[in-house]
């Protein structure tokens, strides 16, 4: 019993982790769109290492808005279904 508890507990924060690096891909995604926005990006290495998505790096520099605000909502996603439960509302009791 105790191992099952235990194992299920490592998944649960082996799935929080991968949760937060999720957020963490899409704040950087979201400070590369806004540098791409306002100019040229600050850090070469940040340019070198995004410099295959070129197509979005075109689309973000004439218009960030519908890129930011698709990276906002998909971070409020995945903060309310995974640190708030709010789906446990609507699913009852397991």
């Amino acid at each position: 019993m105790e191992s099952q508890t235990q194992t299920s507990r490592a998944a649960k924060i082996g799935l929080g982790y991968k949760v937060i690096i999720g957020l963490a891909v899409l704040t950087v995604l979201e400070y590369w769109v806004a540098s791409v926005a306002q100019g040229p990006l600050p850090y070469p290495v940040l340019c070198a290492l995004l410099a295959p998505i070129t197509w979005l790096s075109i689309w973000a520099s004439h218009n960030p808005l519908p890129f930011l605000a698709l990276m906002a909502v998909l971070k409020a996603g995945l903060i309310l279904h995974y640190f708030m439960h709010l789906t446990h509302l609507w699913r009852g009791h397991e």
